[in-house]
């Protein structure tokens, strides 16, 4: 439904209650402030990206005191997301009484694109668009950093086991085939 067949009367949704946006300008204004926090939204997100990109090629090097301040970046960034959804929340229920849809329902980006008129929807794809990149490079991201991280504890283990010099997982095989599951050390023998 296009804009204009929503303004048959000159207003929005529930003009006659709170919600009701009332003009015409007063949506468009709302659609640009929208379009505004979602294009913060996006920058927020690949803030965070850059960061967990950061992370991993700090795992990869092995320089732990980045890793450190890089998640405090992330960190950052993840509660910059957080404060810009708790602005969009509001603006995208206003905006989807205006169009009228009923409360408590989800307004996605494709639902607005198909009724905000021509100057408003070639932003609203592109921040669609991006918005979908972004989170699915940082799903893939995501994925591929928890794996460099259990590496890095699998090696770690290993390590601990070599210093300790027994490793409780490791069994020792005799001769008729069975395990023992205490094994002295995983290292050398000691002989005192």
């Amino acid at each position: 439904m296009a804009m204009d067949k929503i303004i048959a009367d000159g207003t929005f949704g529930n003009s006659g209650e709170a919600g009701g946006l009332g003009s015409r300008e007063a949506l468009e204004s709302k659609l640009d402030l929208l379009i505004a926090t979602l294009e913060e939204h996006a920058r927020n997100h690949r803030a965070l990206l850059e960061a967990m990109e950061r992370k991993k090629d700090a795992m990869v090097a092995g320089r732990i005191e980045e890793i450190a301040e890089v998640v405090g970046a992330e960190r950052l960034a993840i509660e910059a997301i957080g404060e810009s959804d708790r602005k969009r929340i509001p603006l995208t229920e206003e905006v989807g009484d205006a169009f009228g849809f009923s409360p408590g329902r989800r307004m996605r980006l494709l639902d607005l694109v198909q009724r905000v008129g021509e100057r408003h929807r070639e932003a609203i794809l592109d921040l669609r668009d991006e918005l979908r990149d972004l989170a699915d490079a940082i799903n893939r991201l995501n994925r591929l950093n928890r794996t460099l991280v259990l590496h890095s504890l699998e090696h770690v283990h290993i390590f601990l086991s070599l210093l300790k010099g027994a490793d409780p997982e490791a069994k020792i095989y005799t001769k008729a085939g069975g395990g023992e599951t205490s094994p002295g050390s995983i290292l050398l023998d000691r002989r005192i």
